[in-house]
């Protein structure tokens, strides 16, 4: 029987941002650098959009202010180098 996905909340939003600013500085790139990066693959989102990715959260209710869609996600994996199953292990693995 495959692996049941567990309930998502606001601290599995935080590790995607986590593994998406990670990967970024291992490549050496900038904000800017990324936002480069994502328009030459065919992706258009600016250096502001990746900062409220990375580092949107309203401390208050620990809930993002700019979560990543799938197209981005799947965008960032692709630019970043990213291997889906790093990003899904969350999903399925405590």
């Amino acid at each position: 029987m495959p692996a049941r996905a567990r309930a998502i909340g606001p601290d599995d939003s935080m590790r995607v941002a986590e593994i998406i600013r990670e990967a970024r500085q291992r490549r050496g790139l900038s904000m800017p650098g990324l936002a480069a990066e994502m328009a030459a693959h065919g992706h258009e989102i600016s250096a502001a959009t990746i900062n409220s990715i990375e580092n949107g959260i309203a401390s208050h209710s620990r809930r993002r202010t700019r979560l990543v869609t799938v197209d981005e996600l799947k965008a960032f994996t692709r630019v970043l180098g990213i291997e889906p199953q790093l990003i899904m292990d969350w999903l399925y693995n405590d």
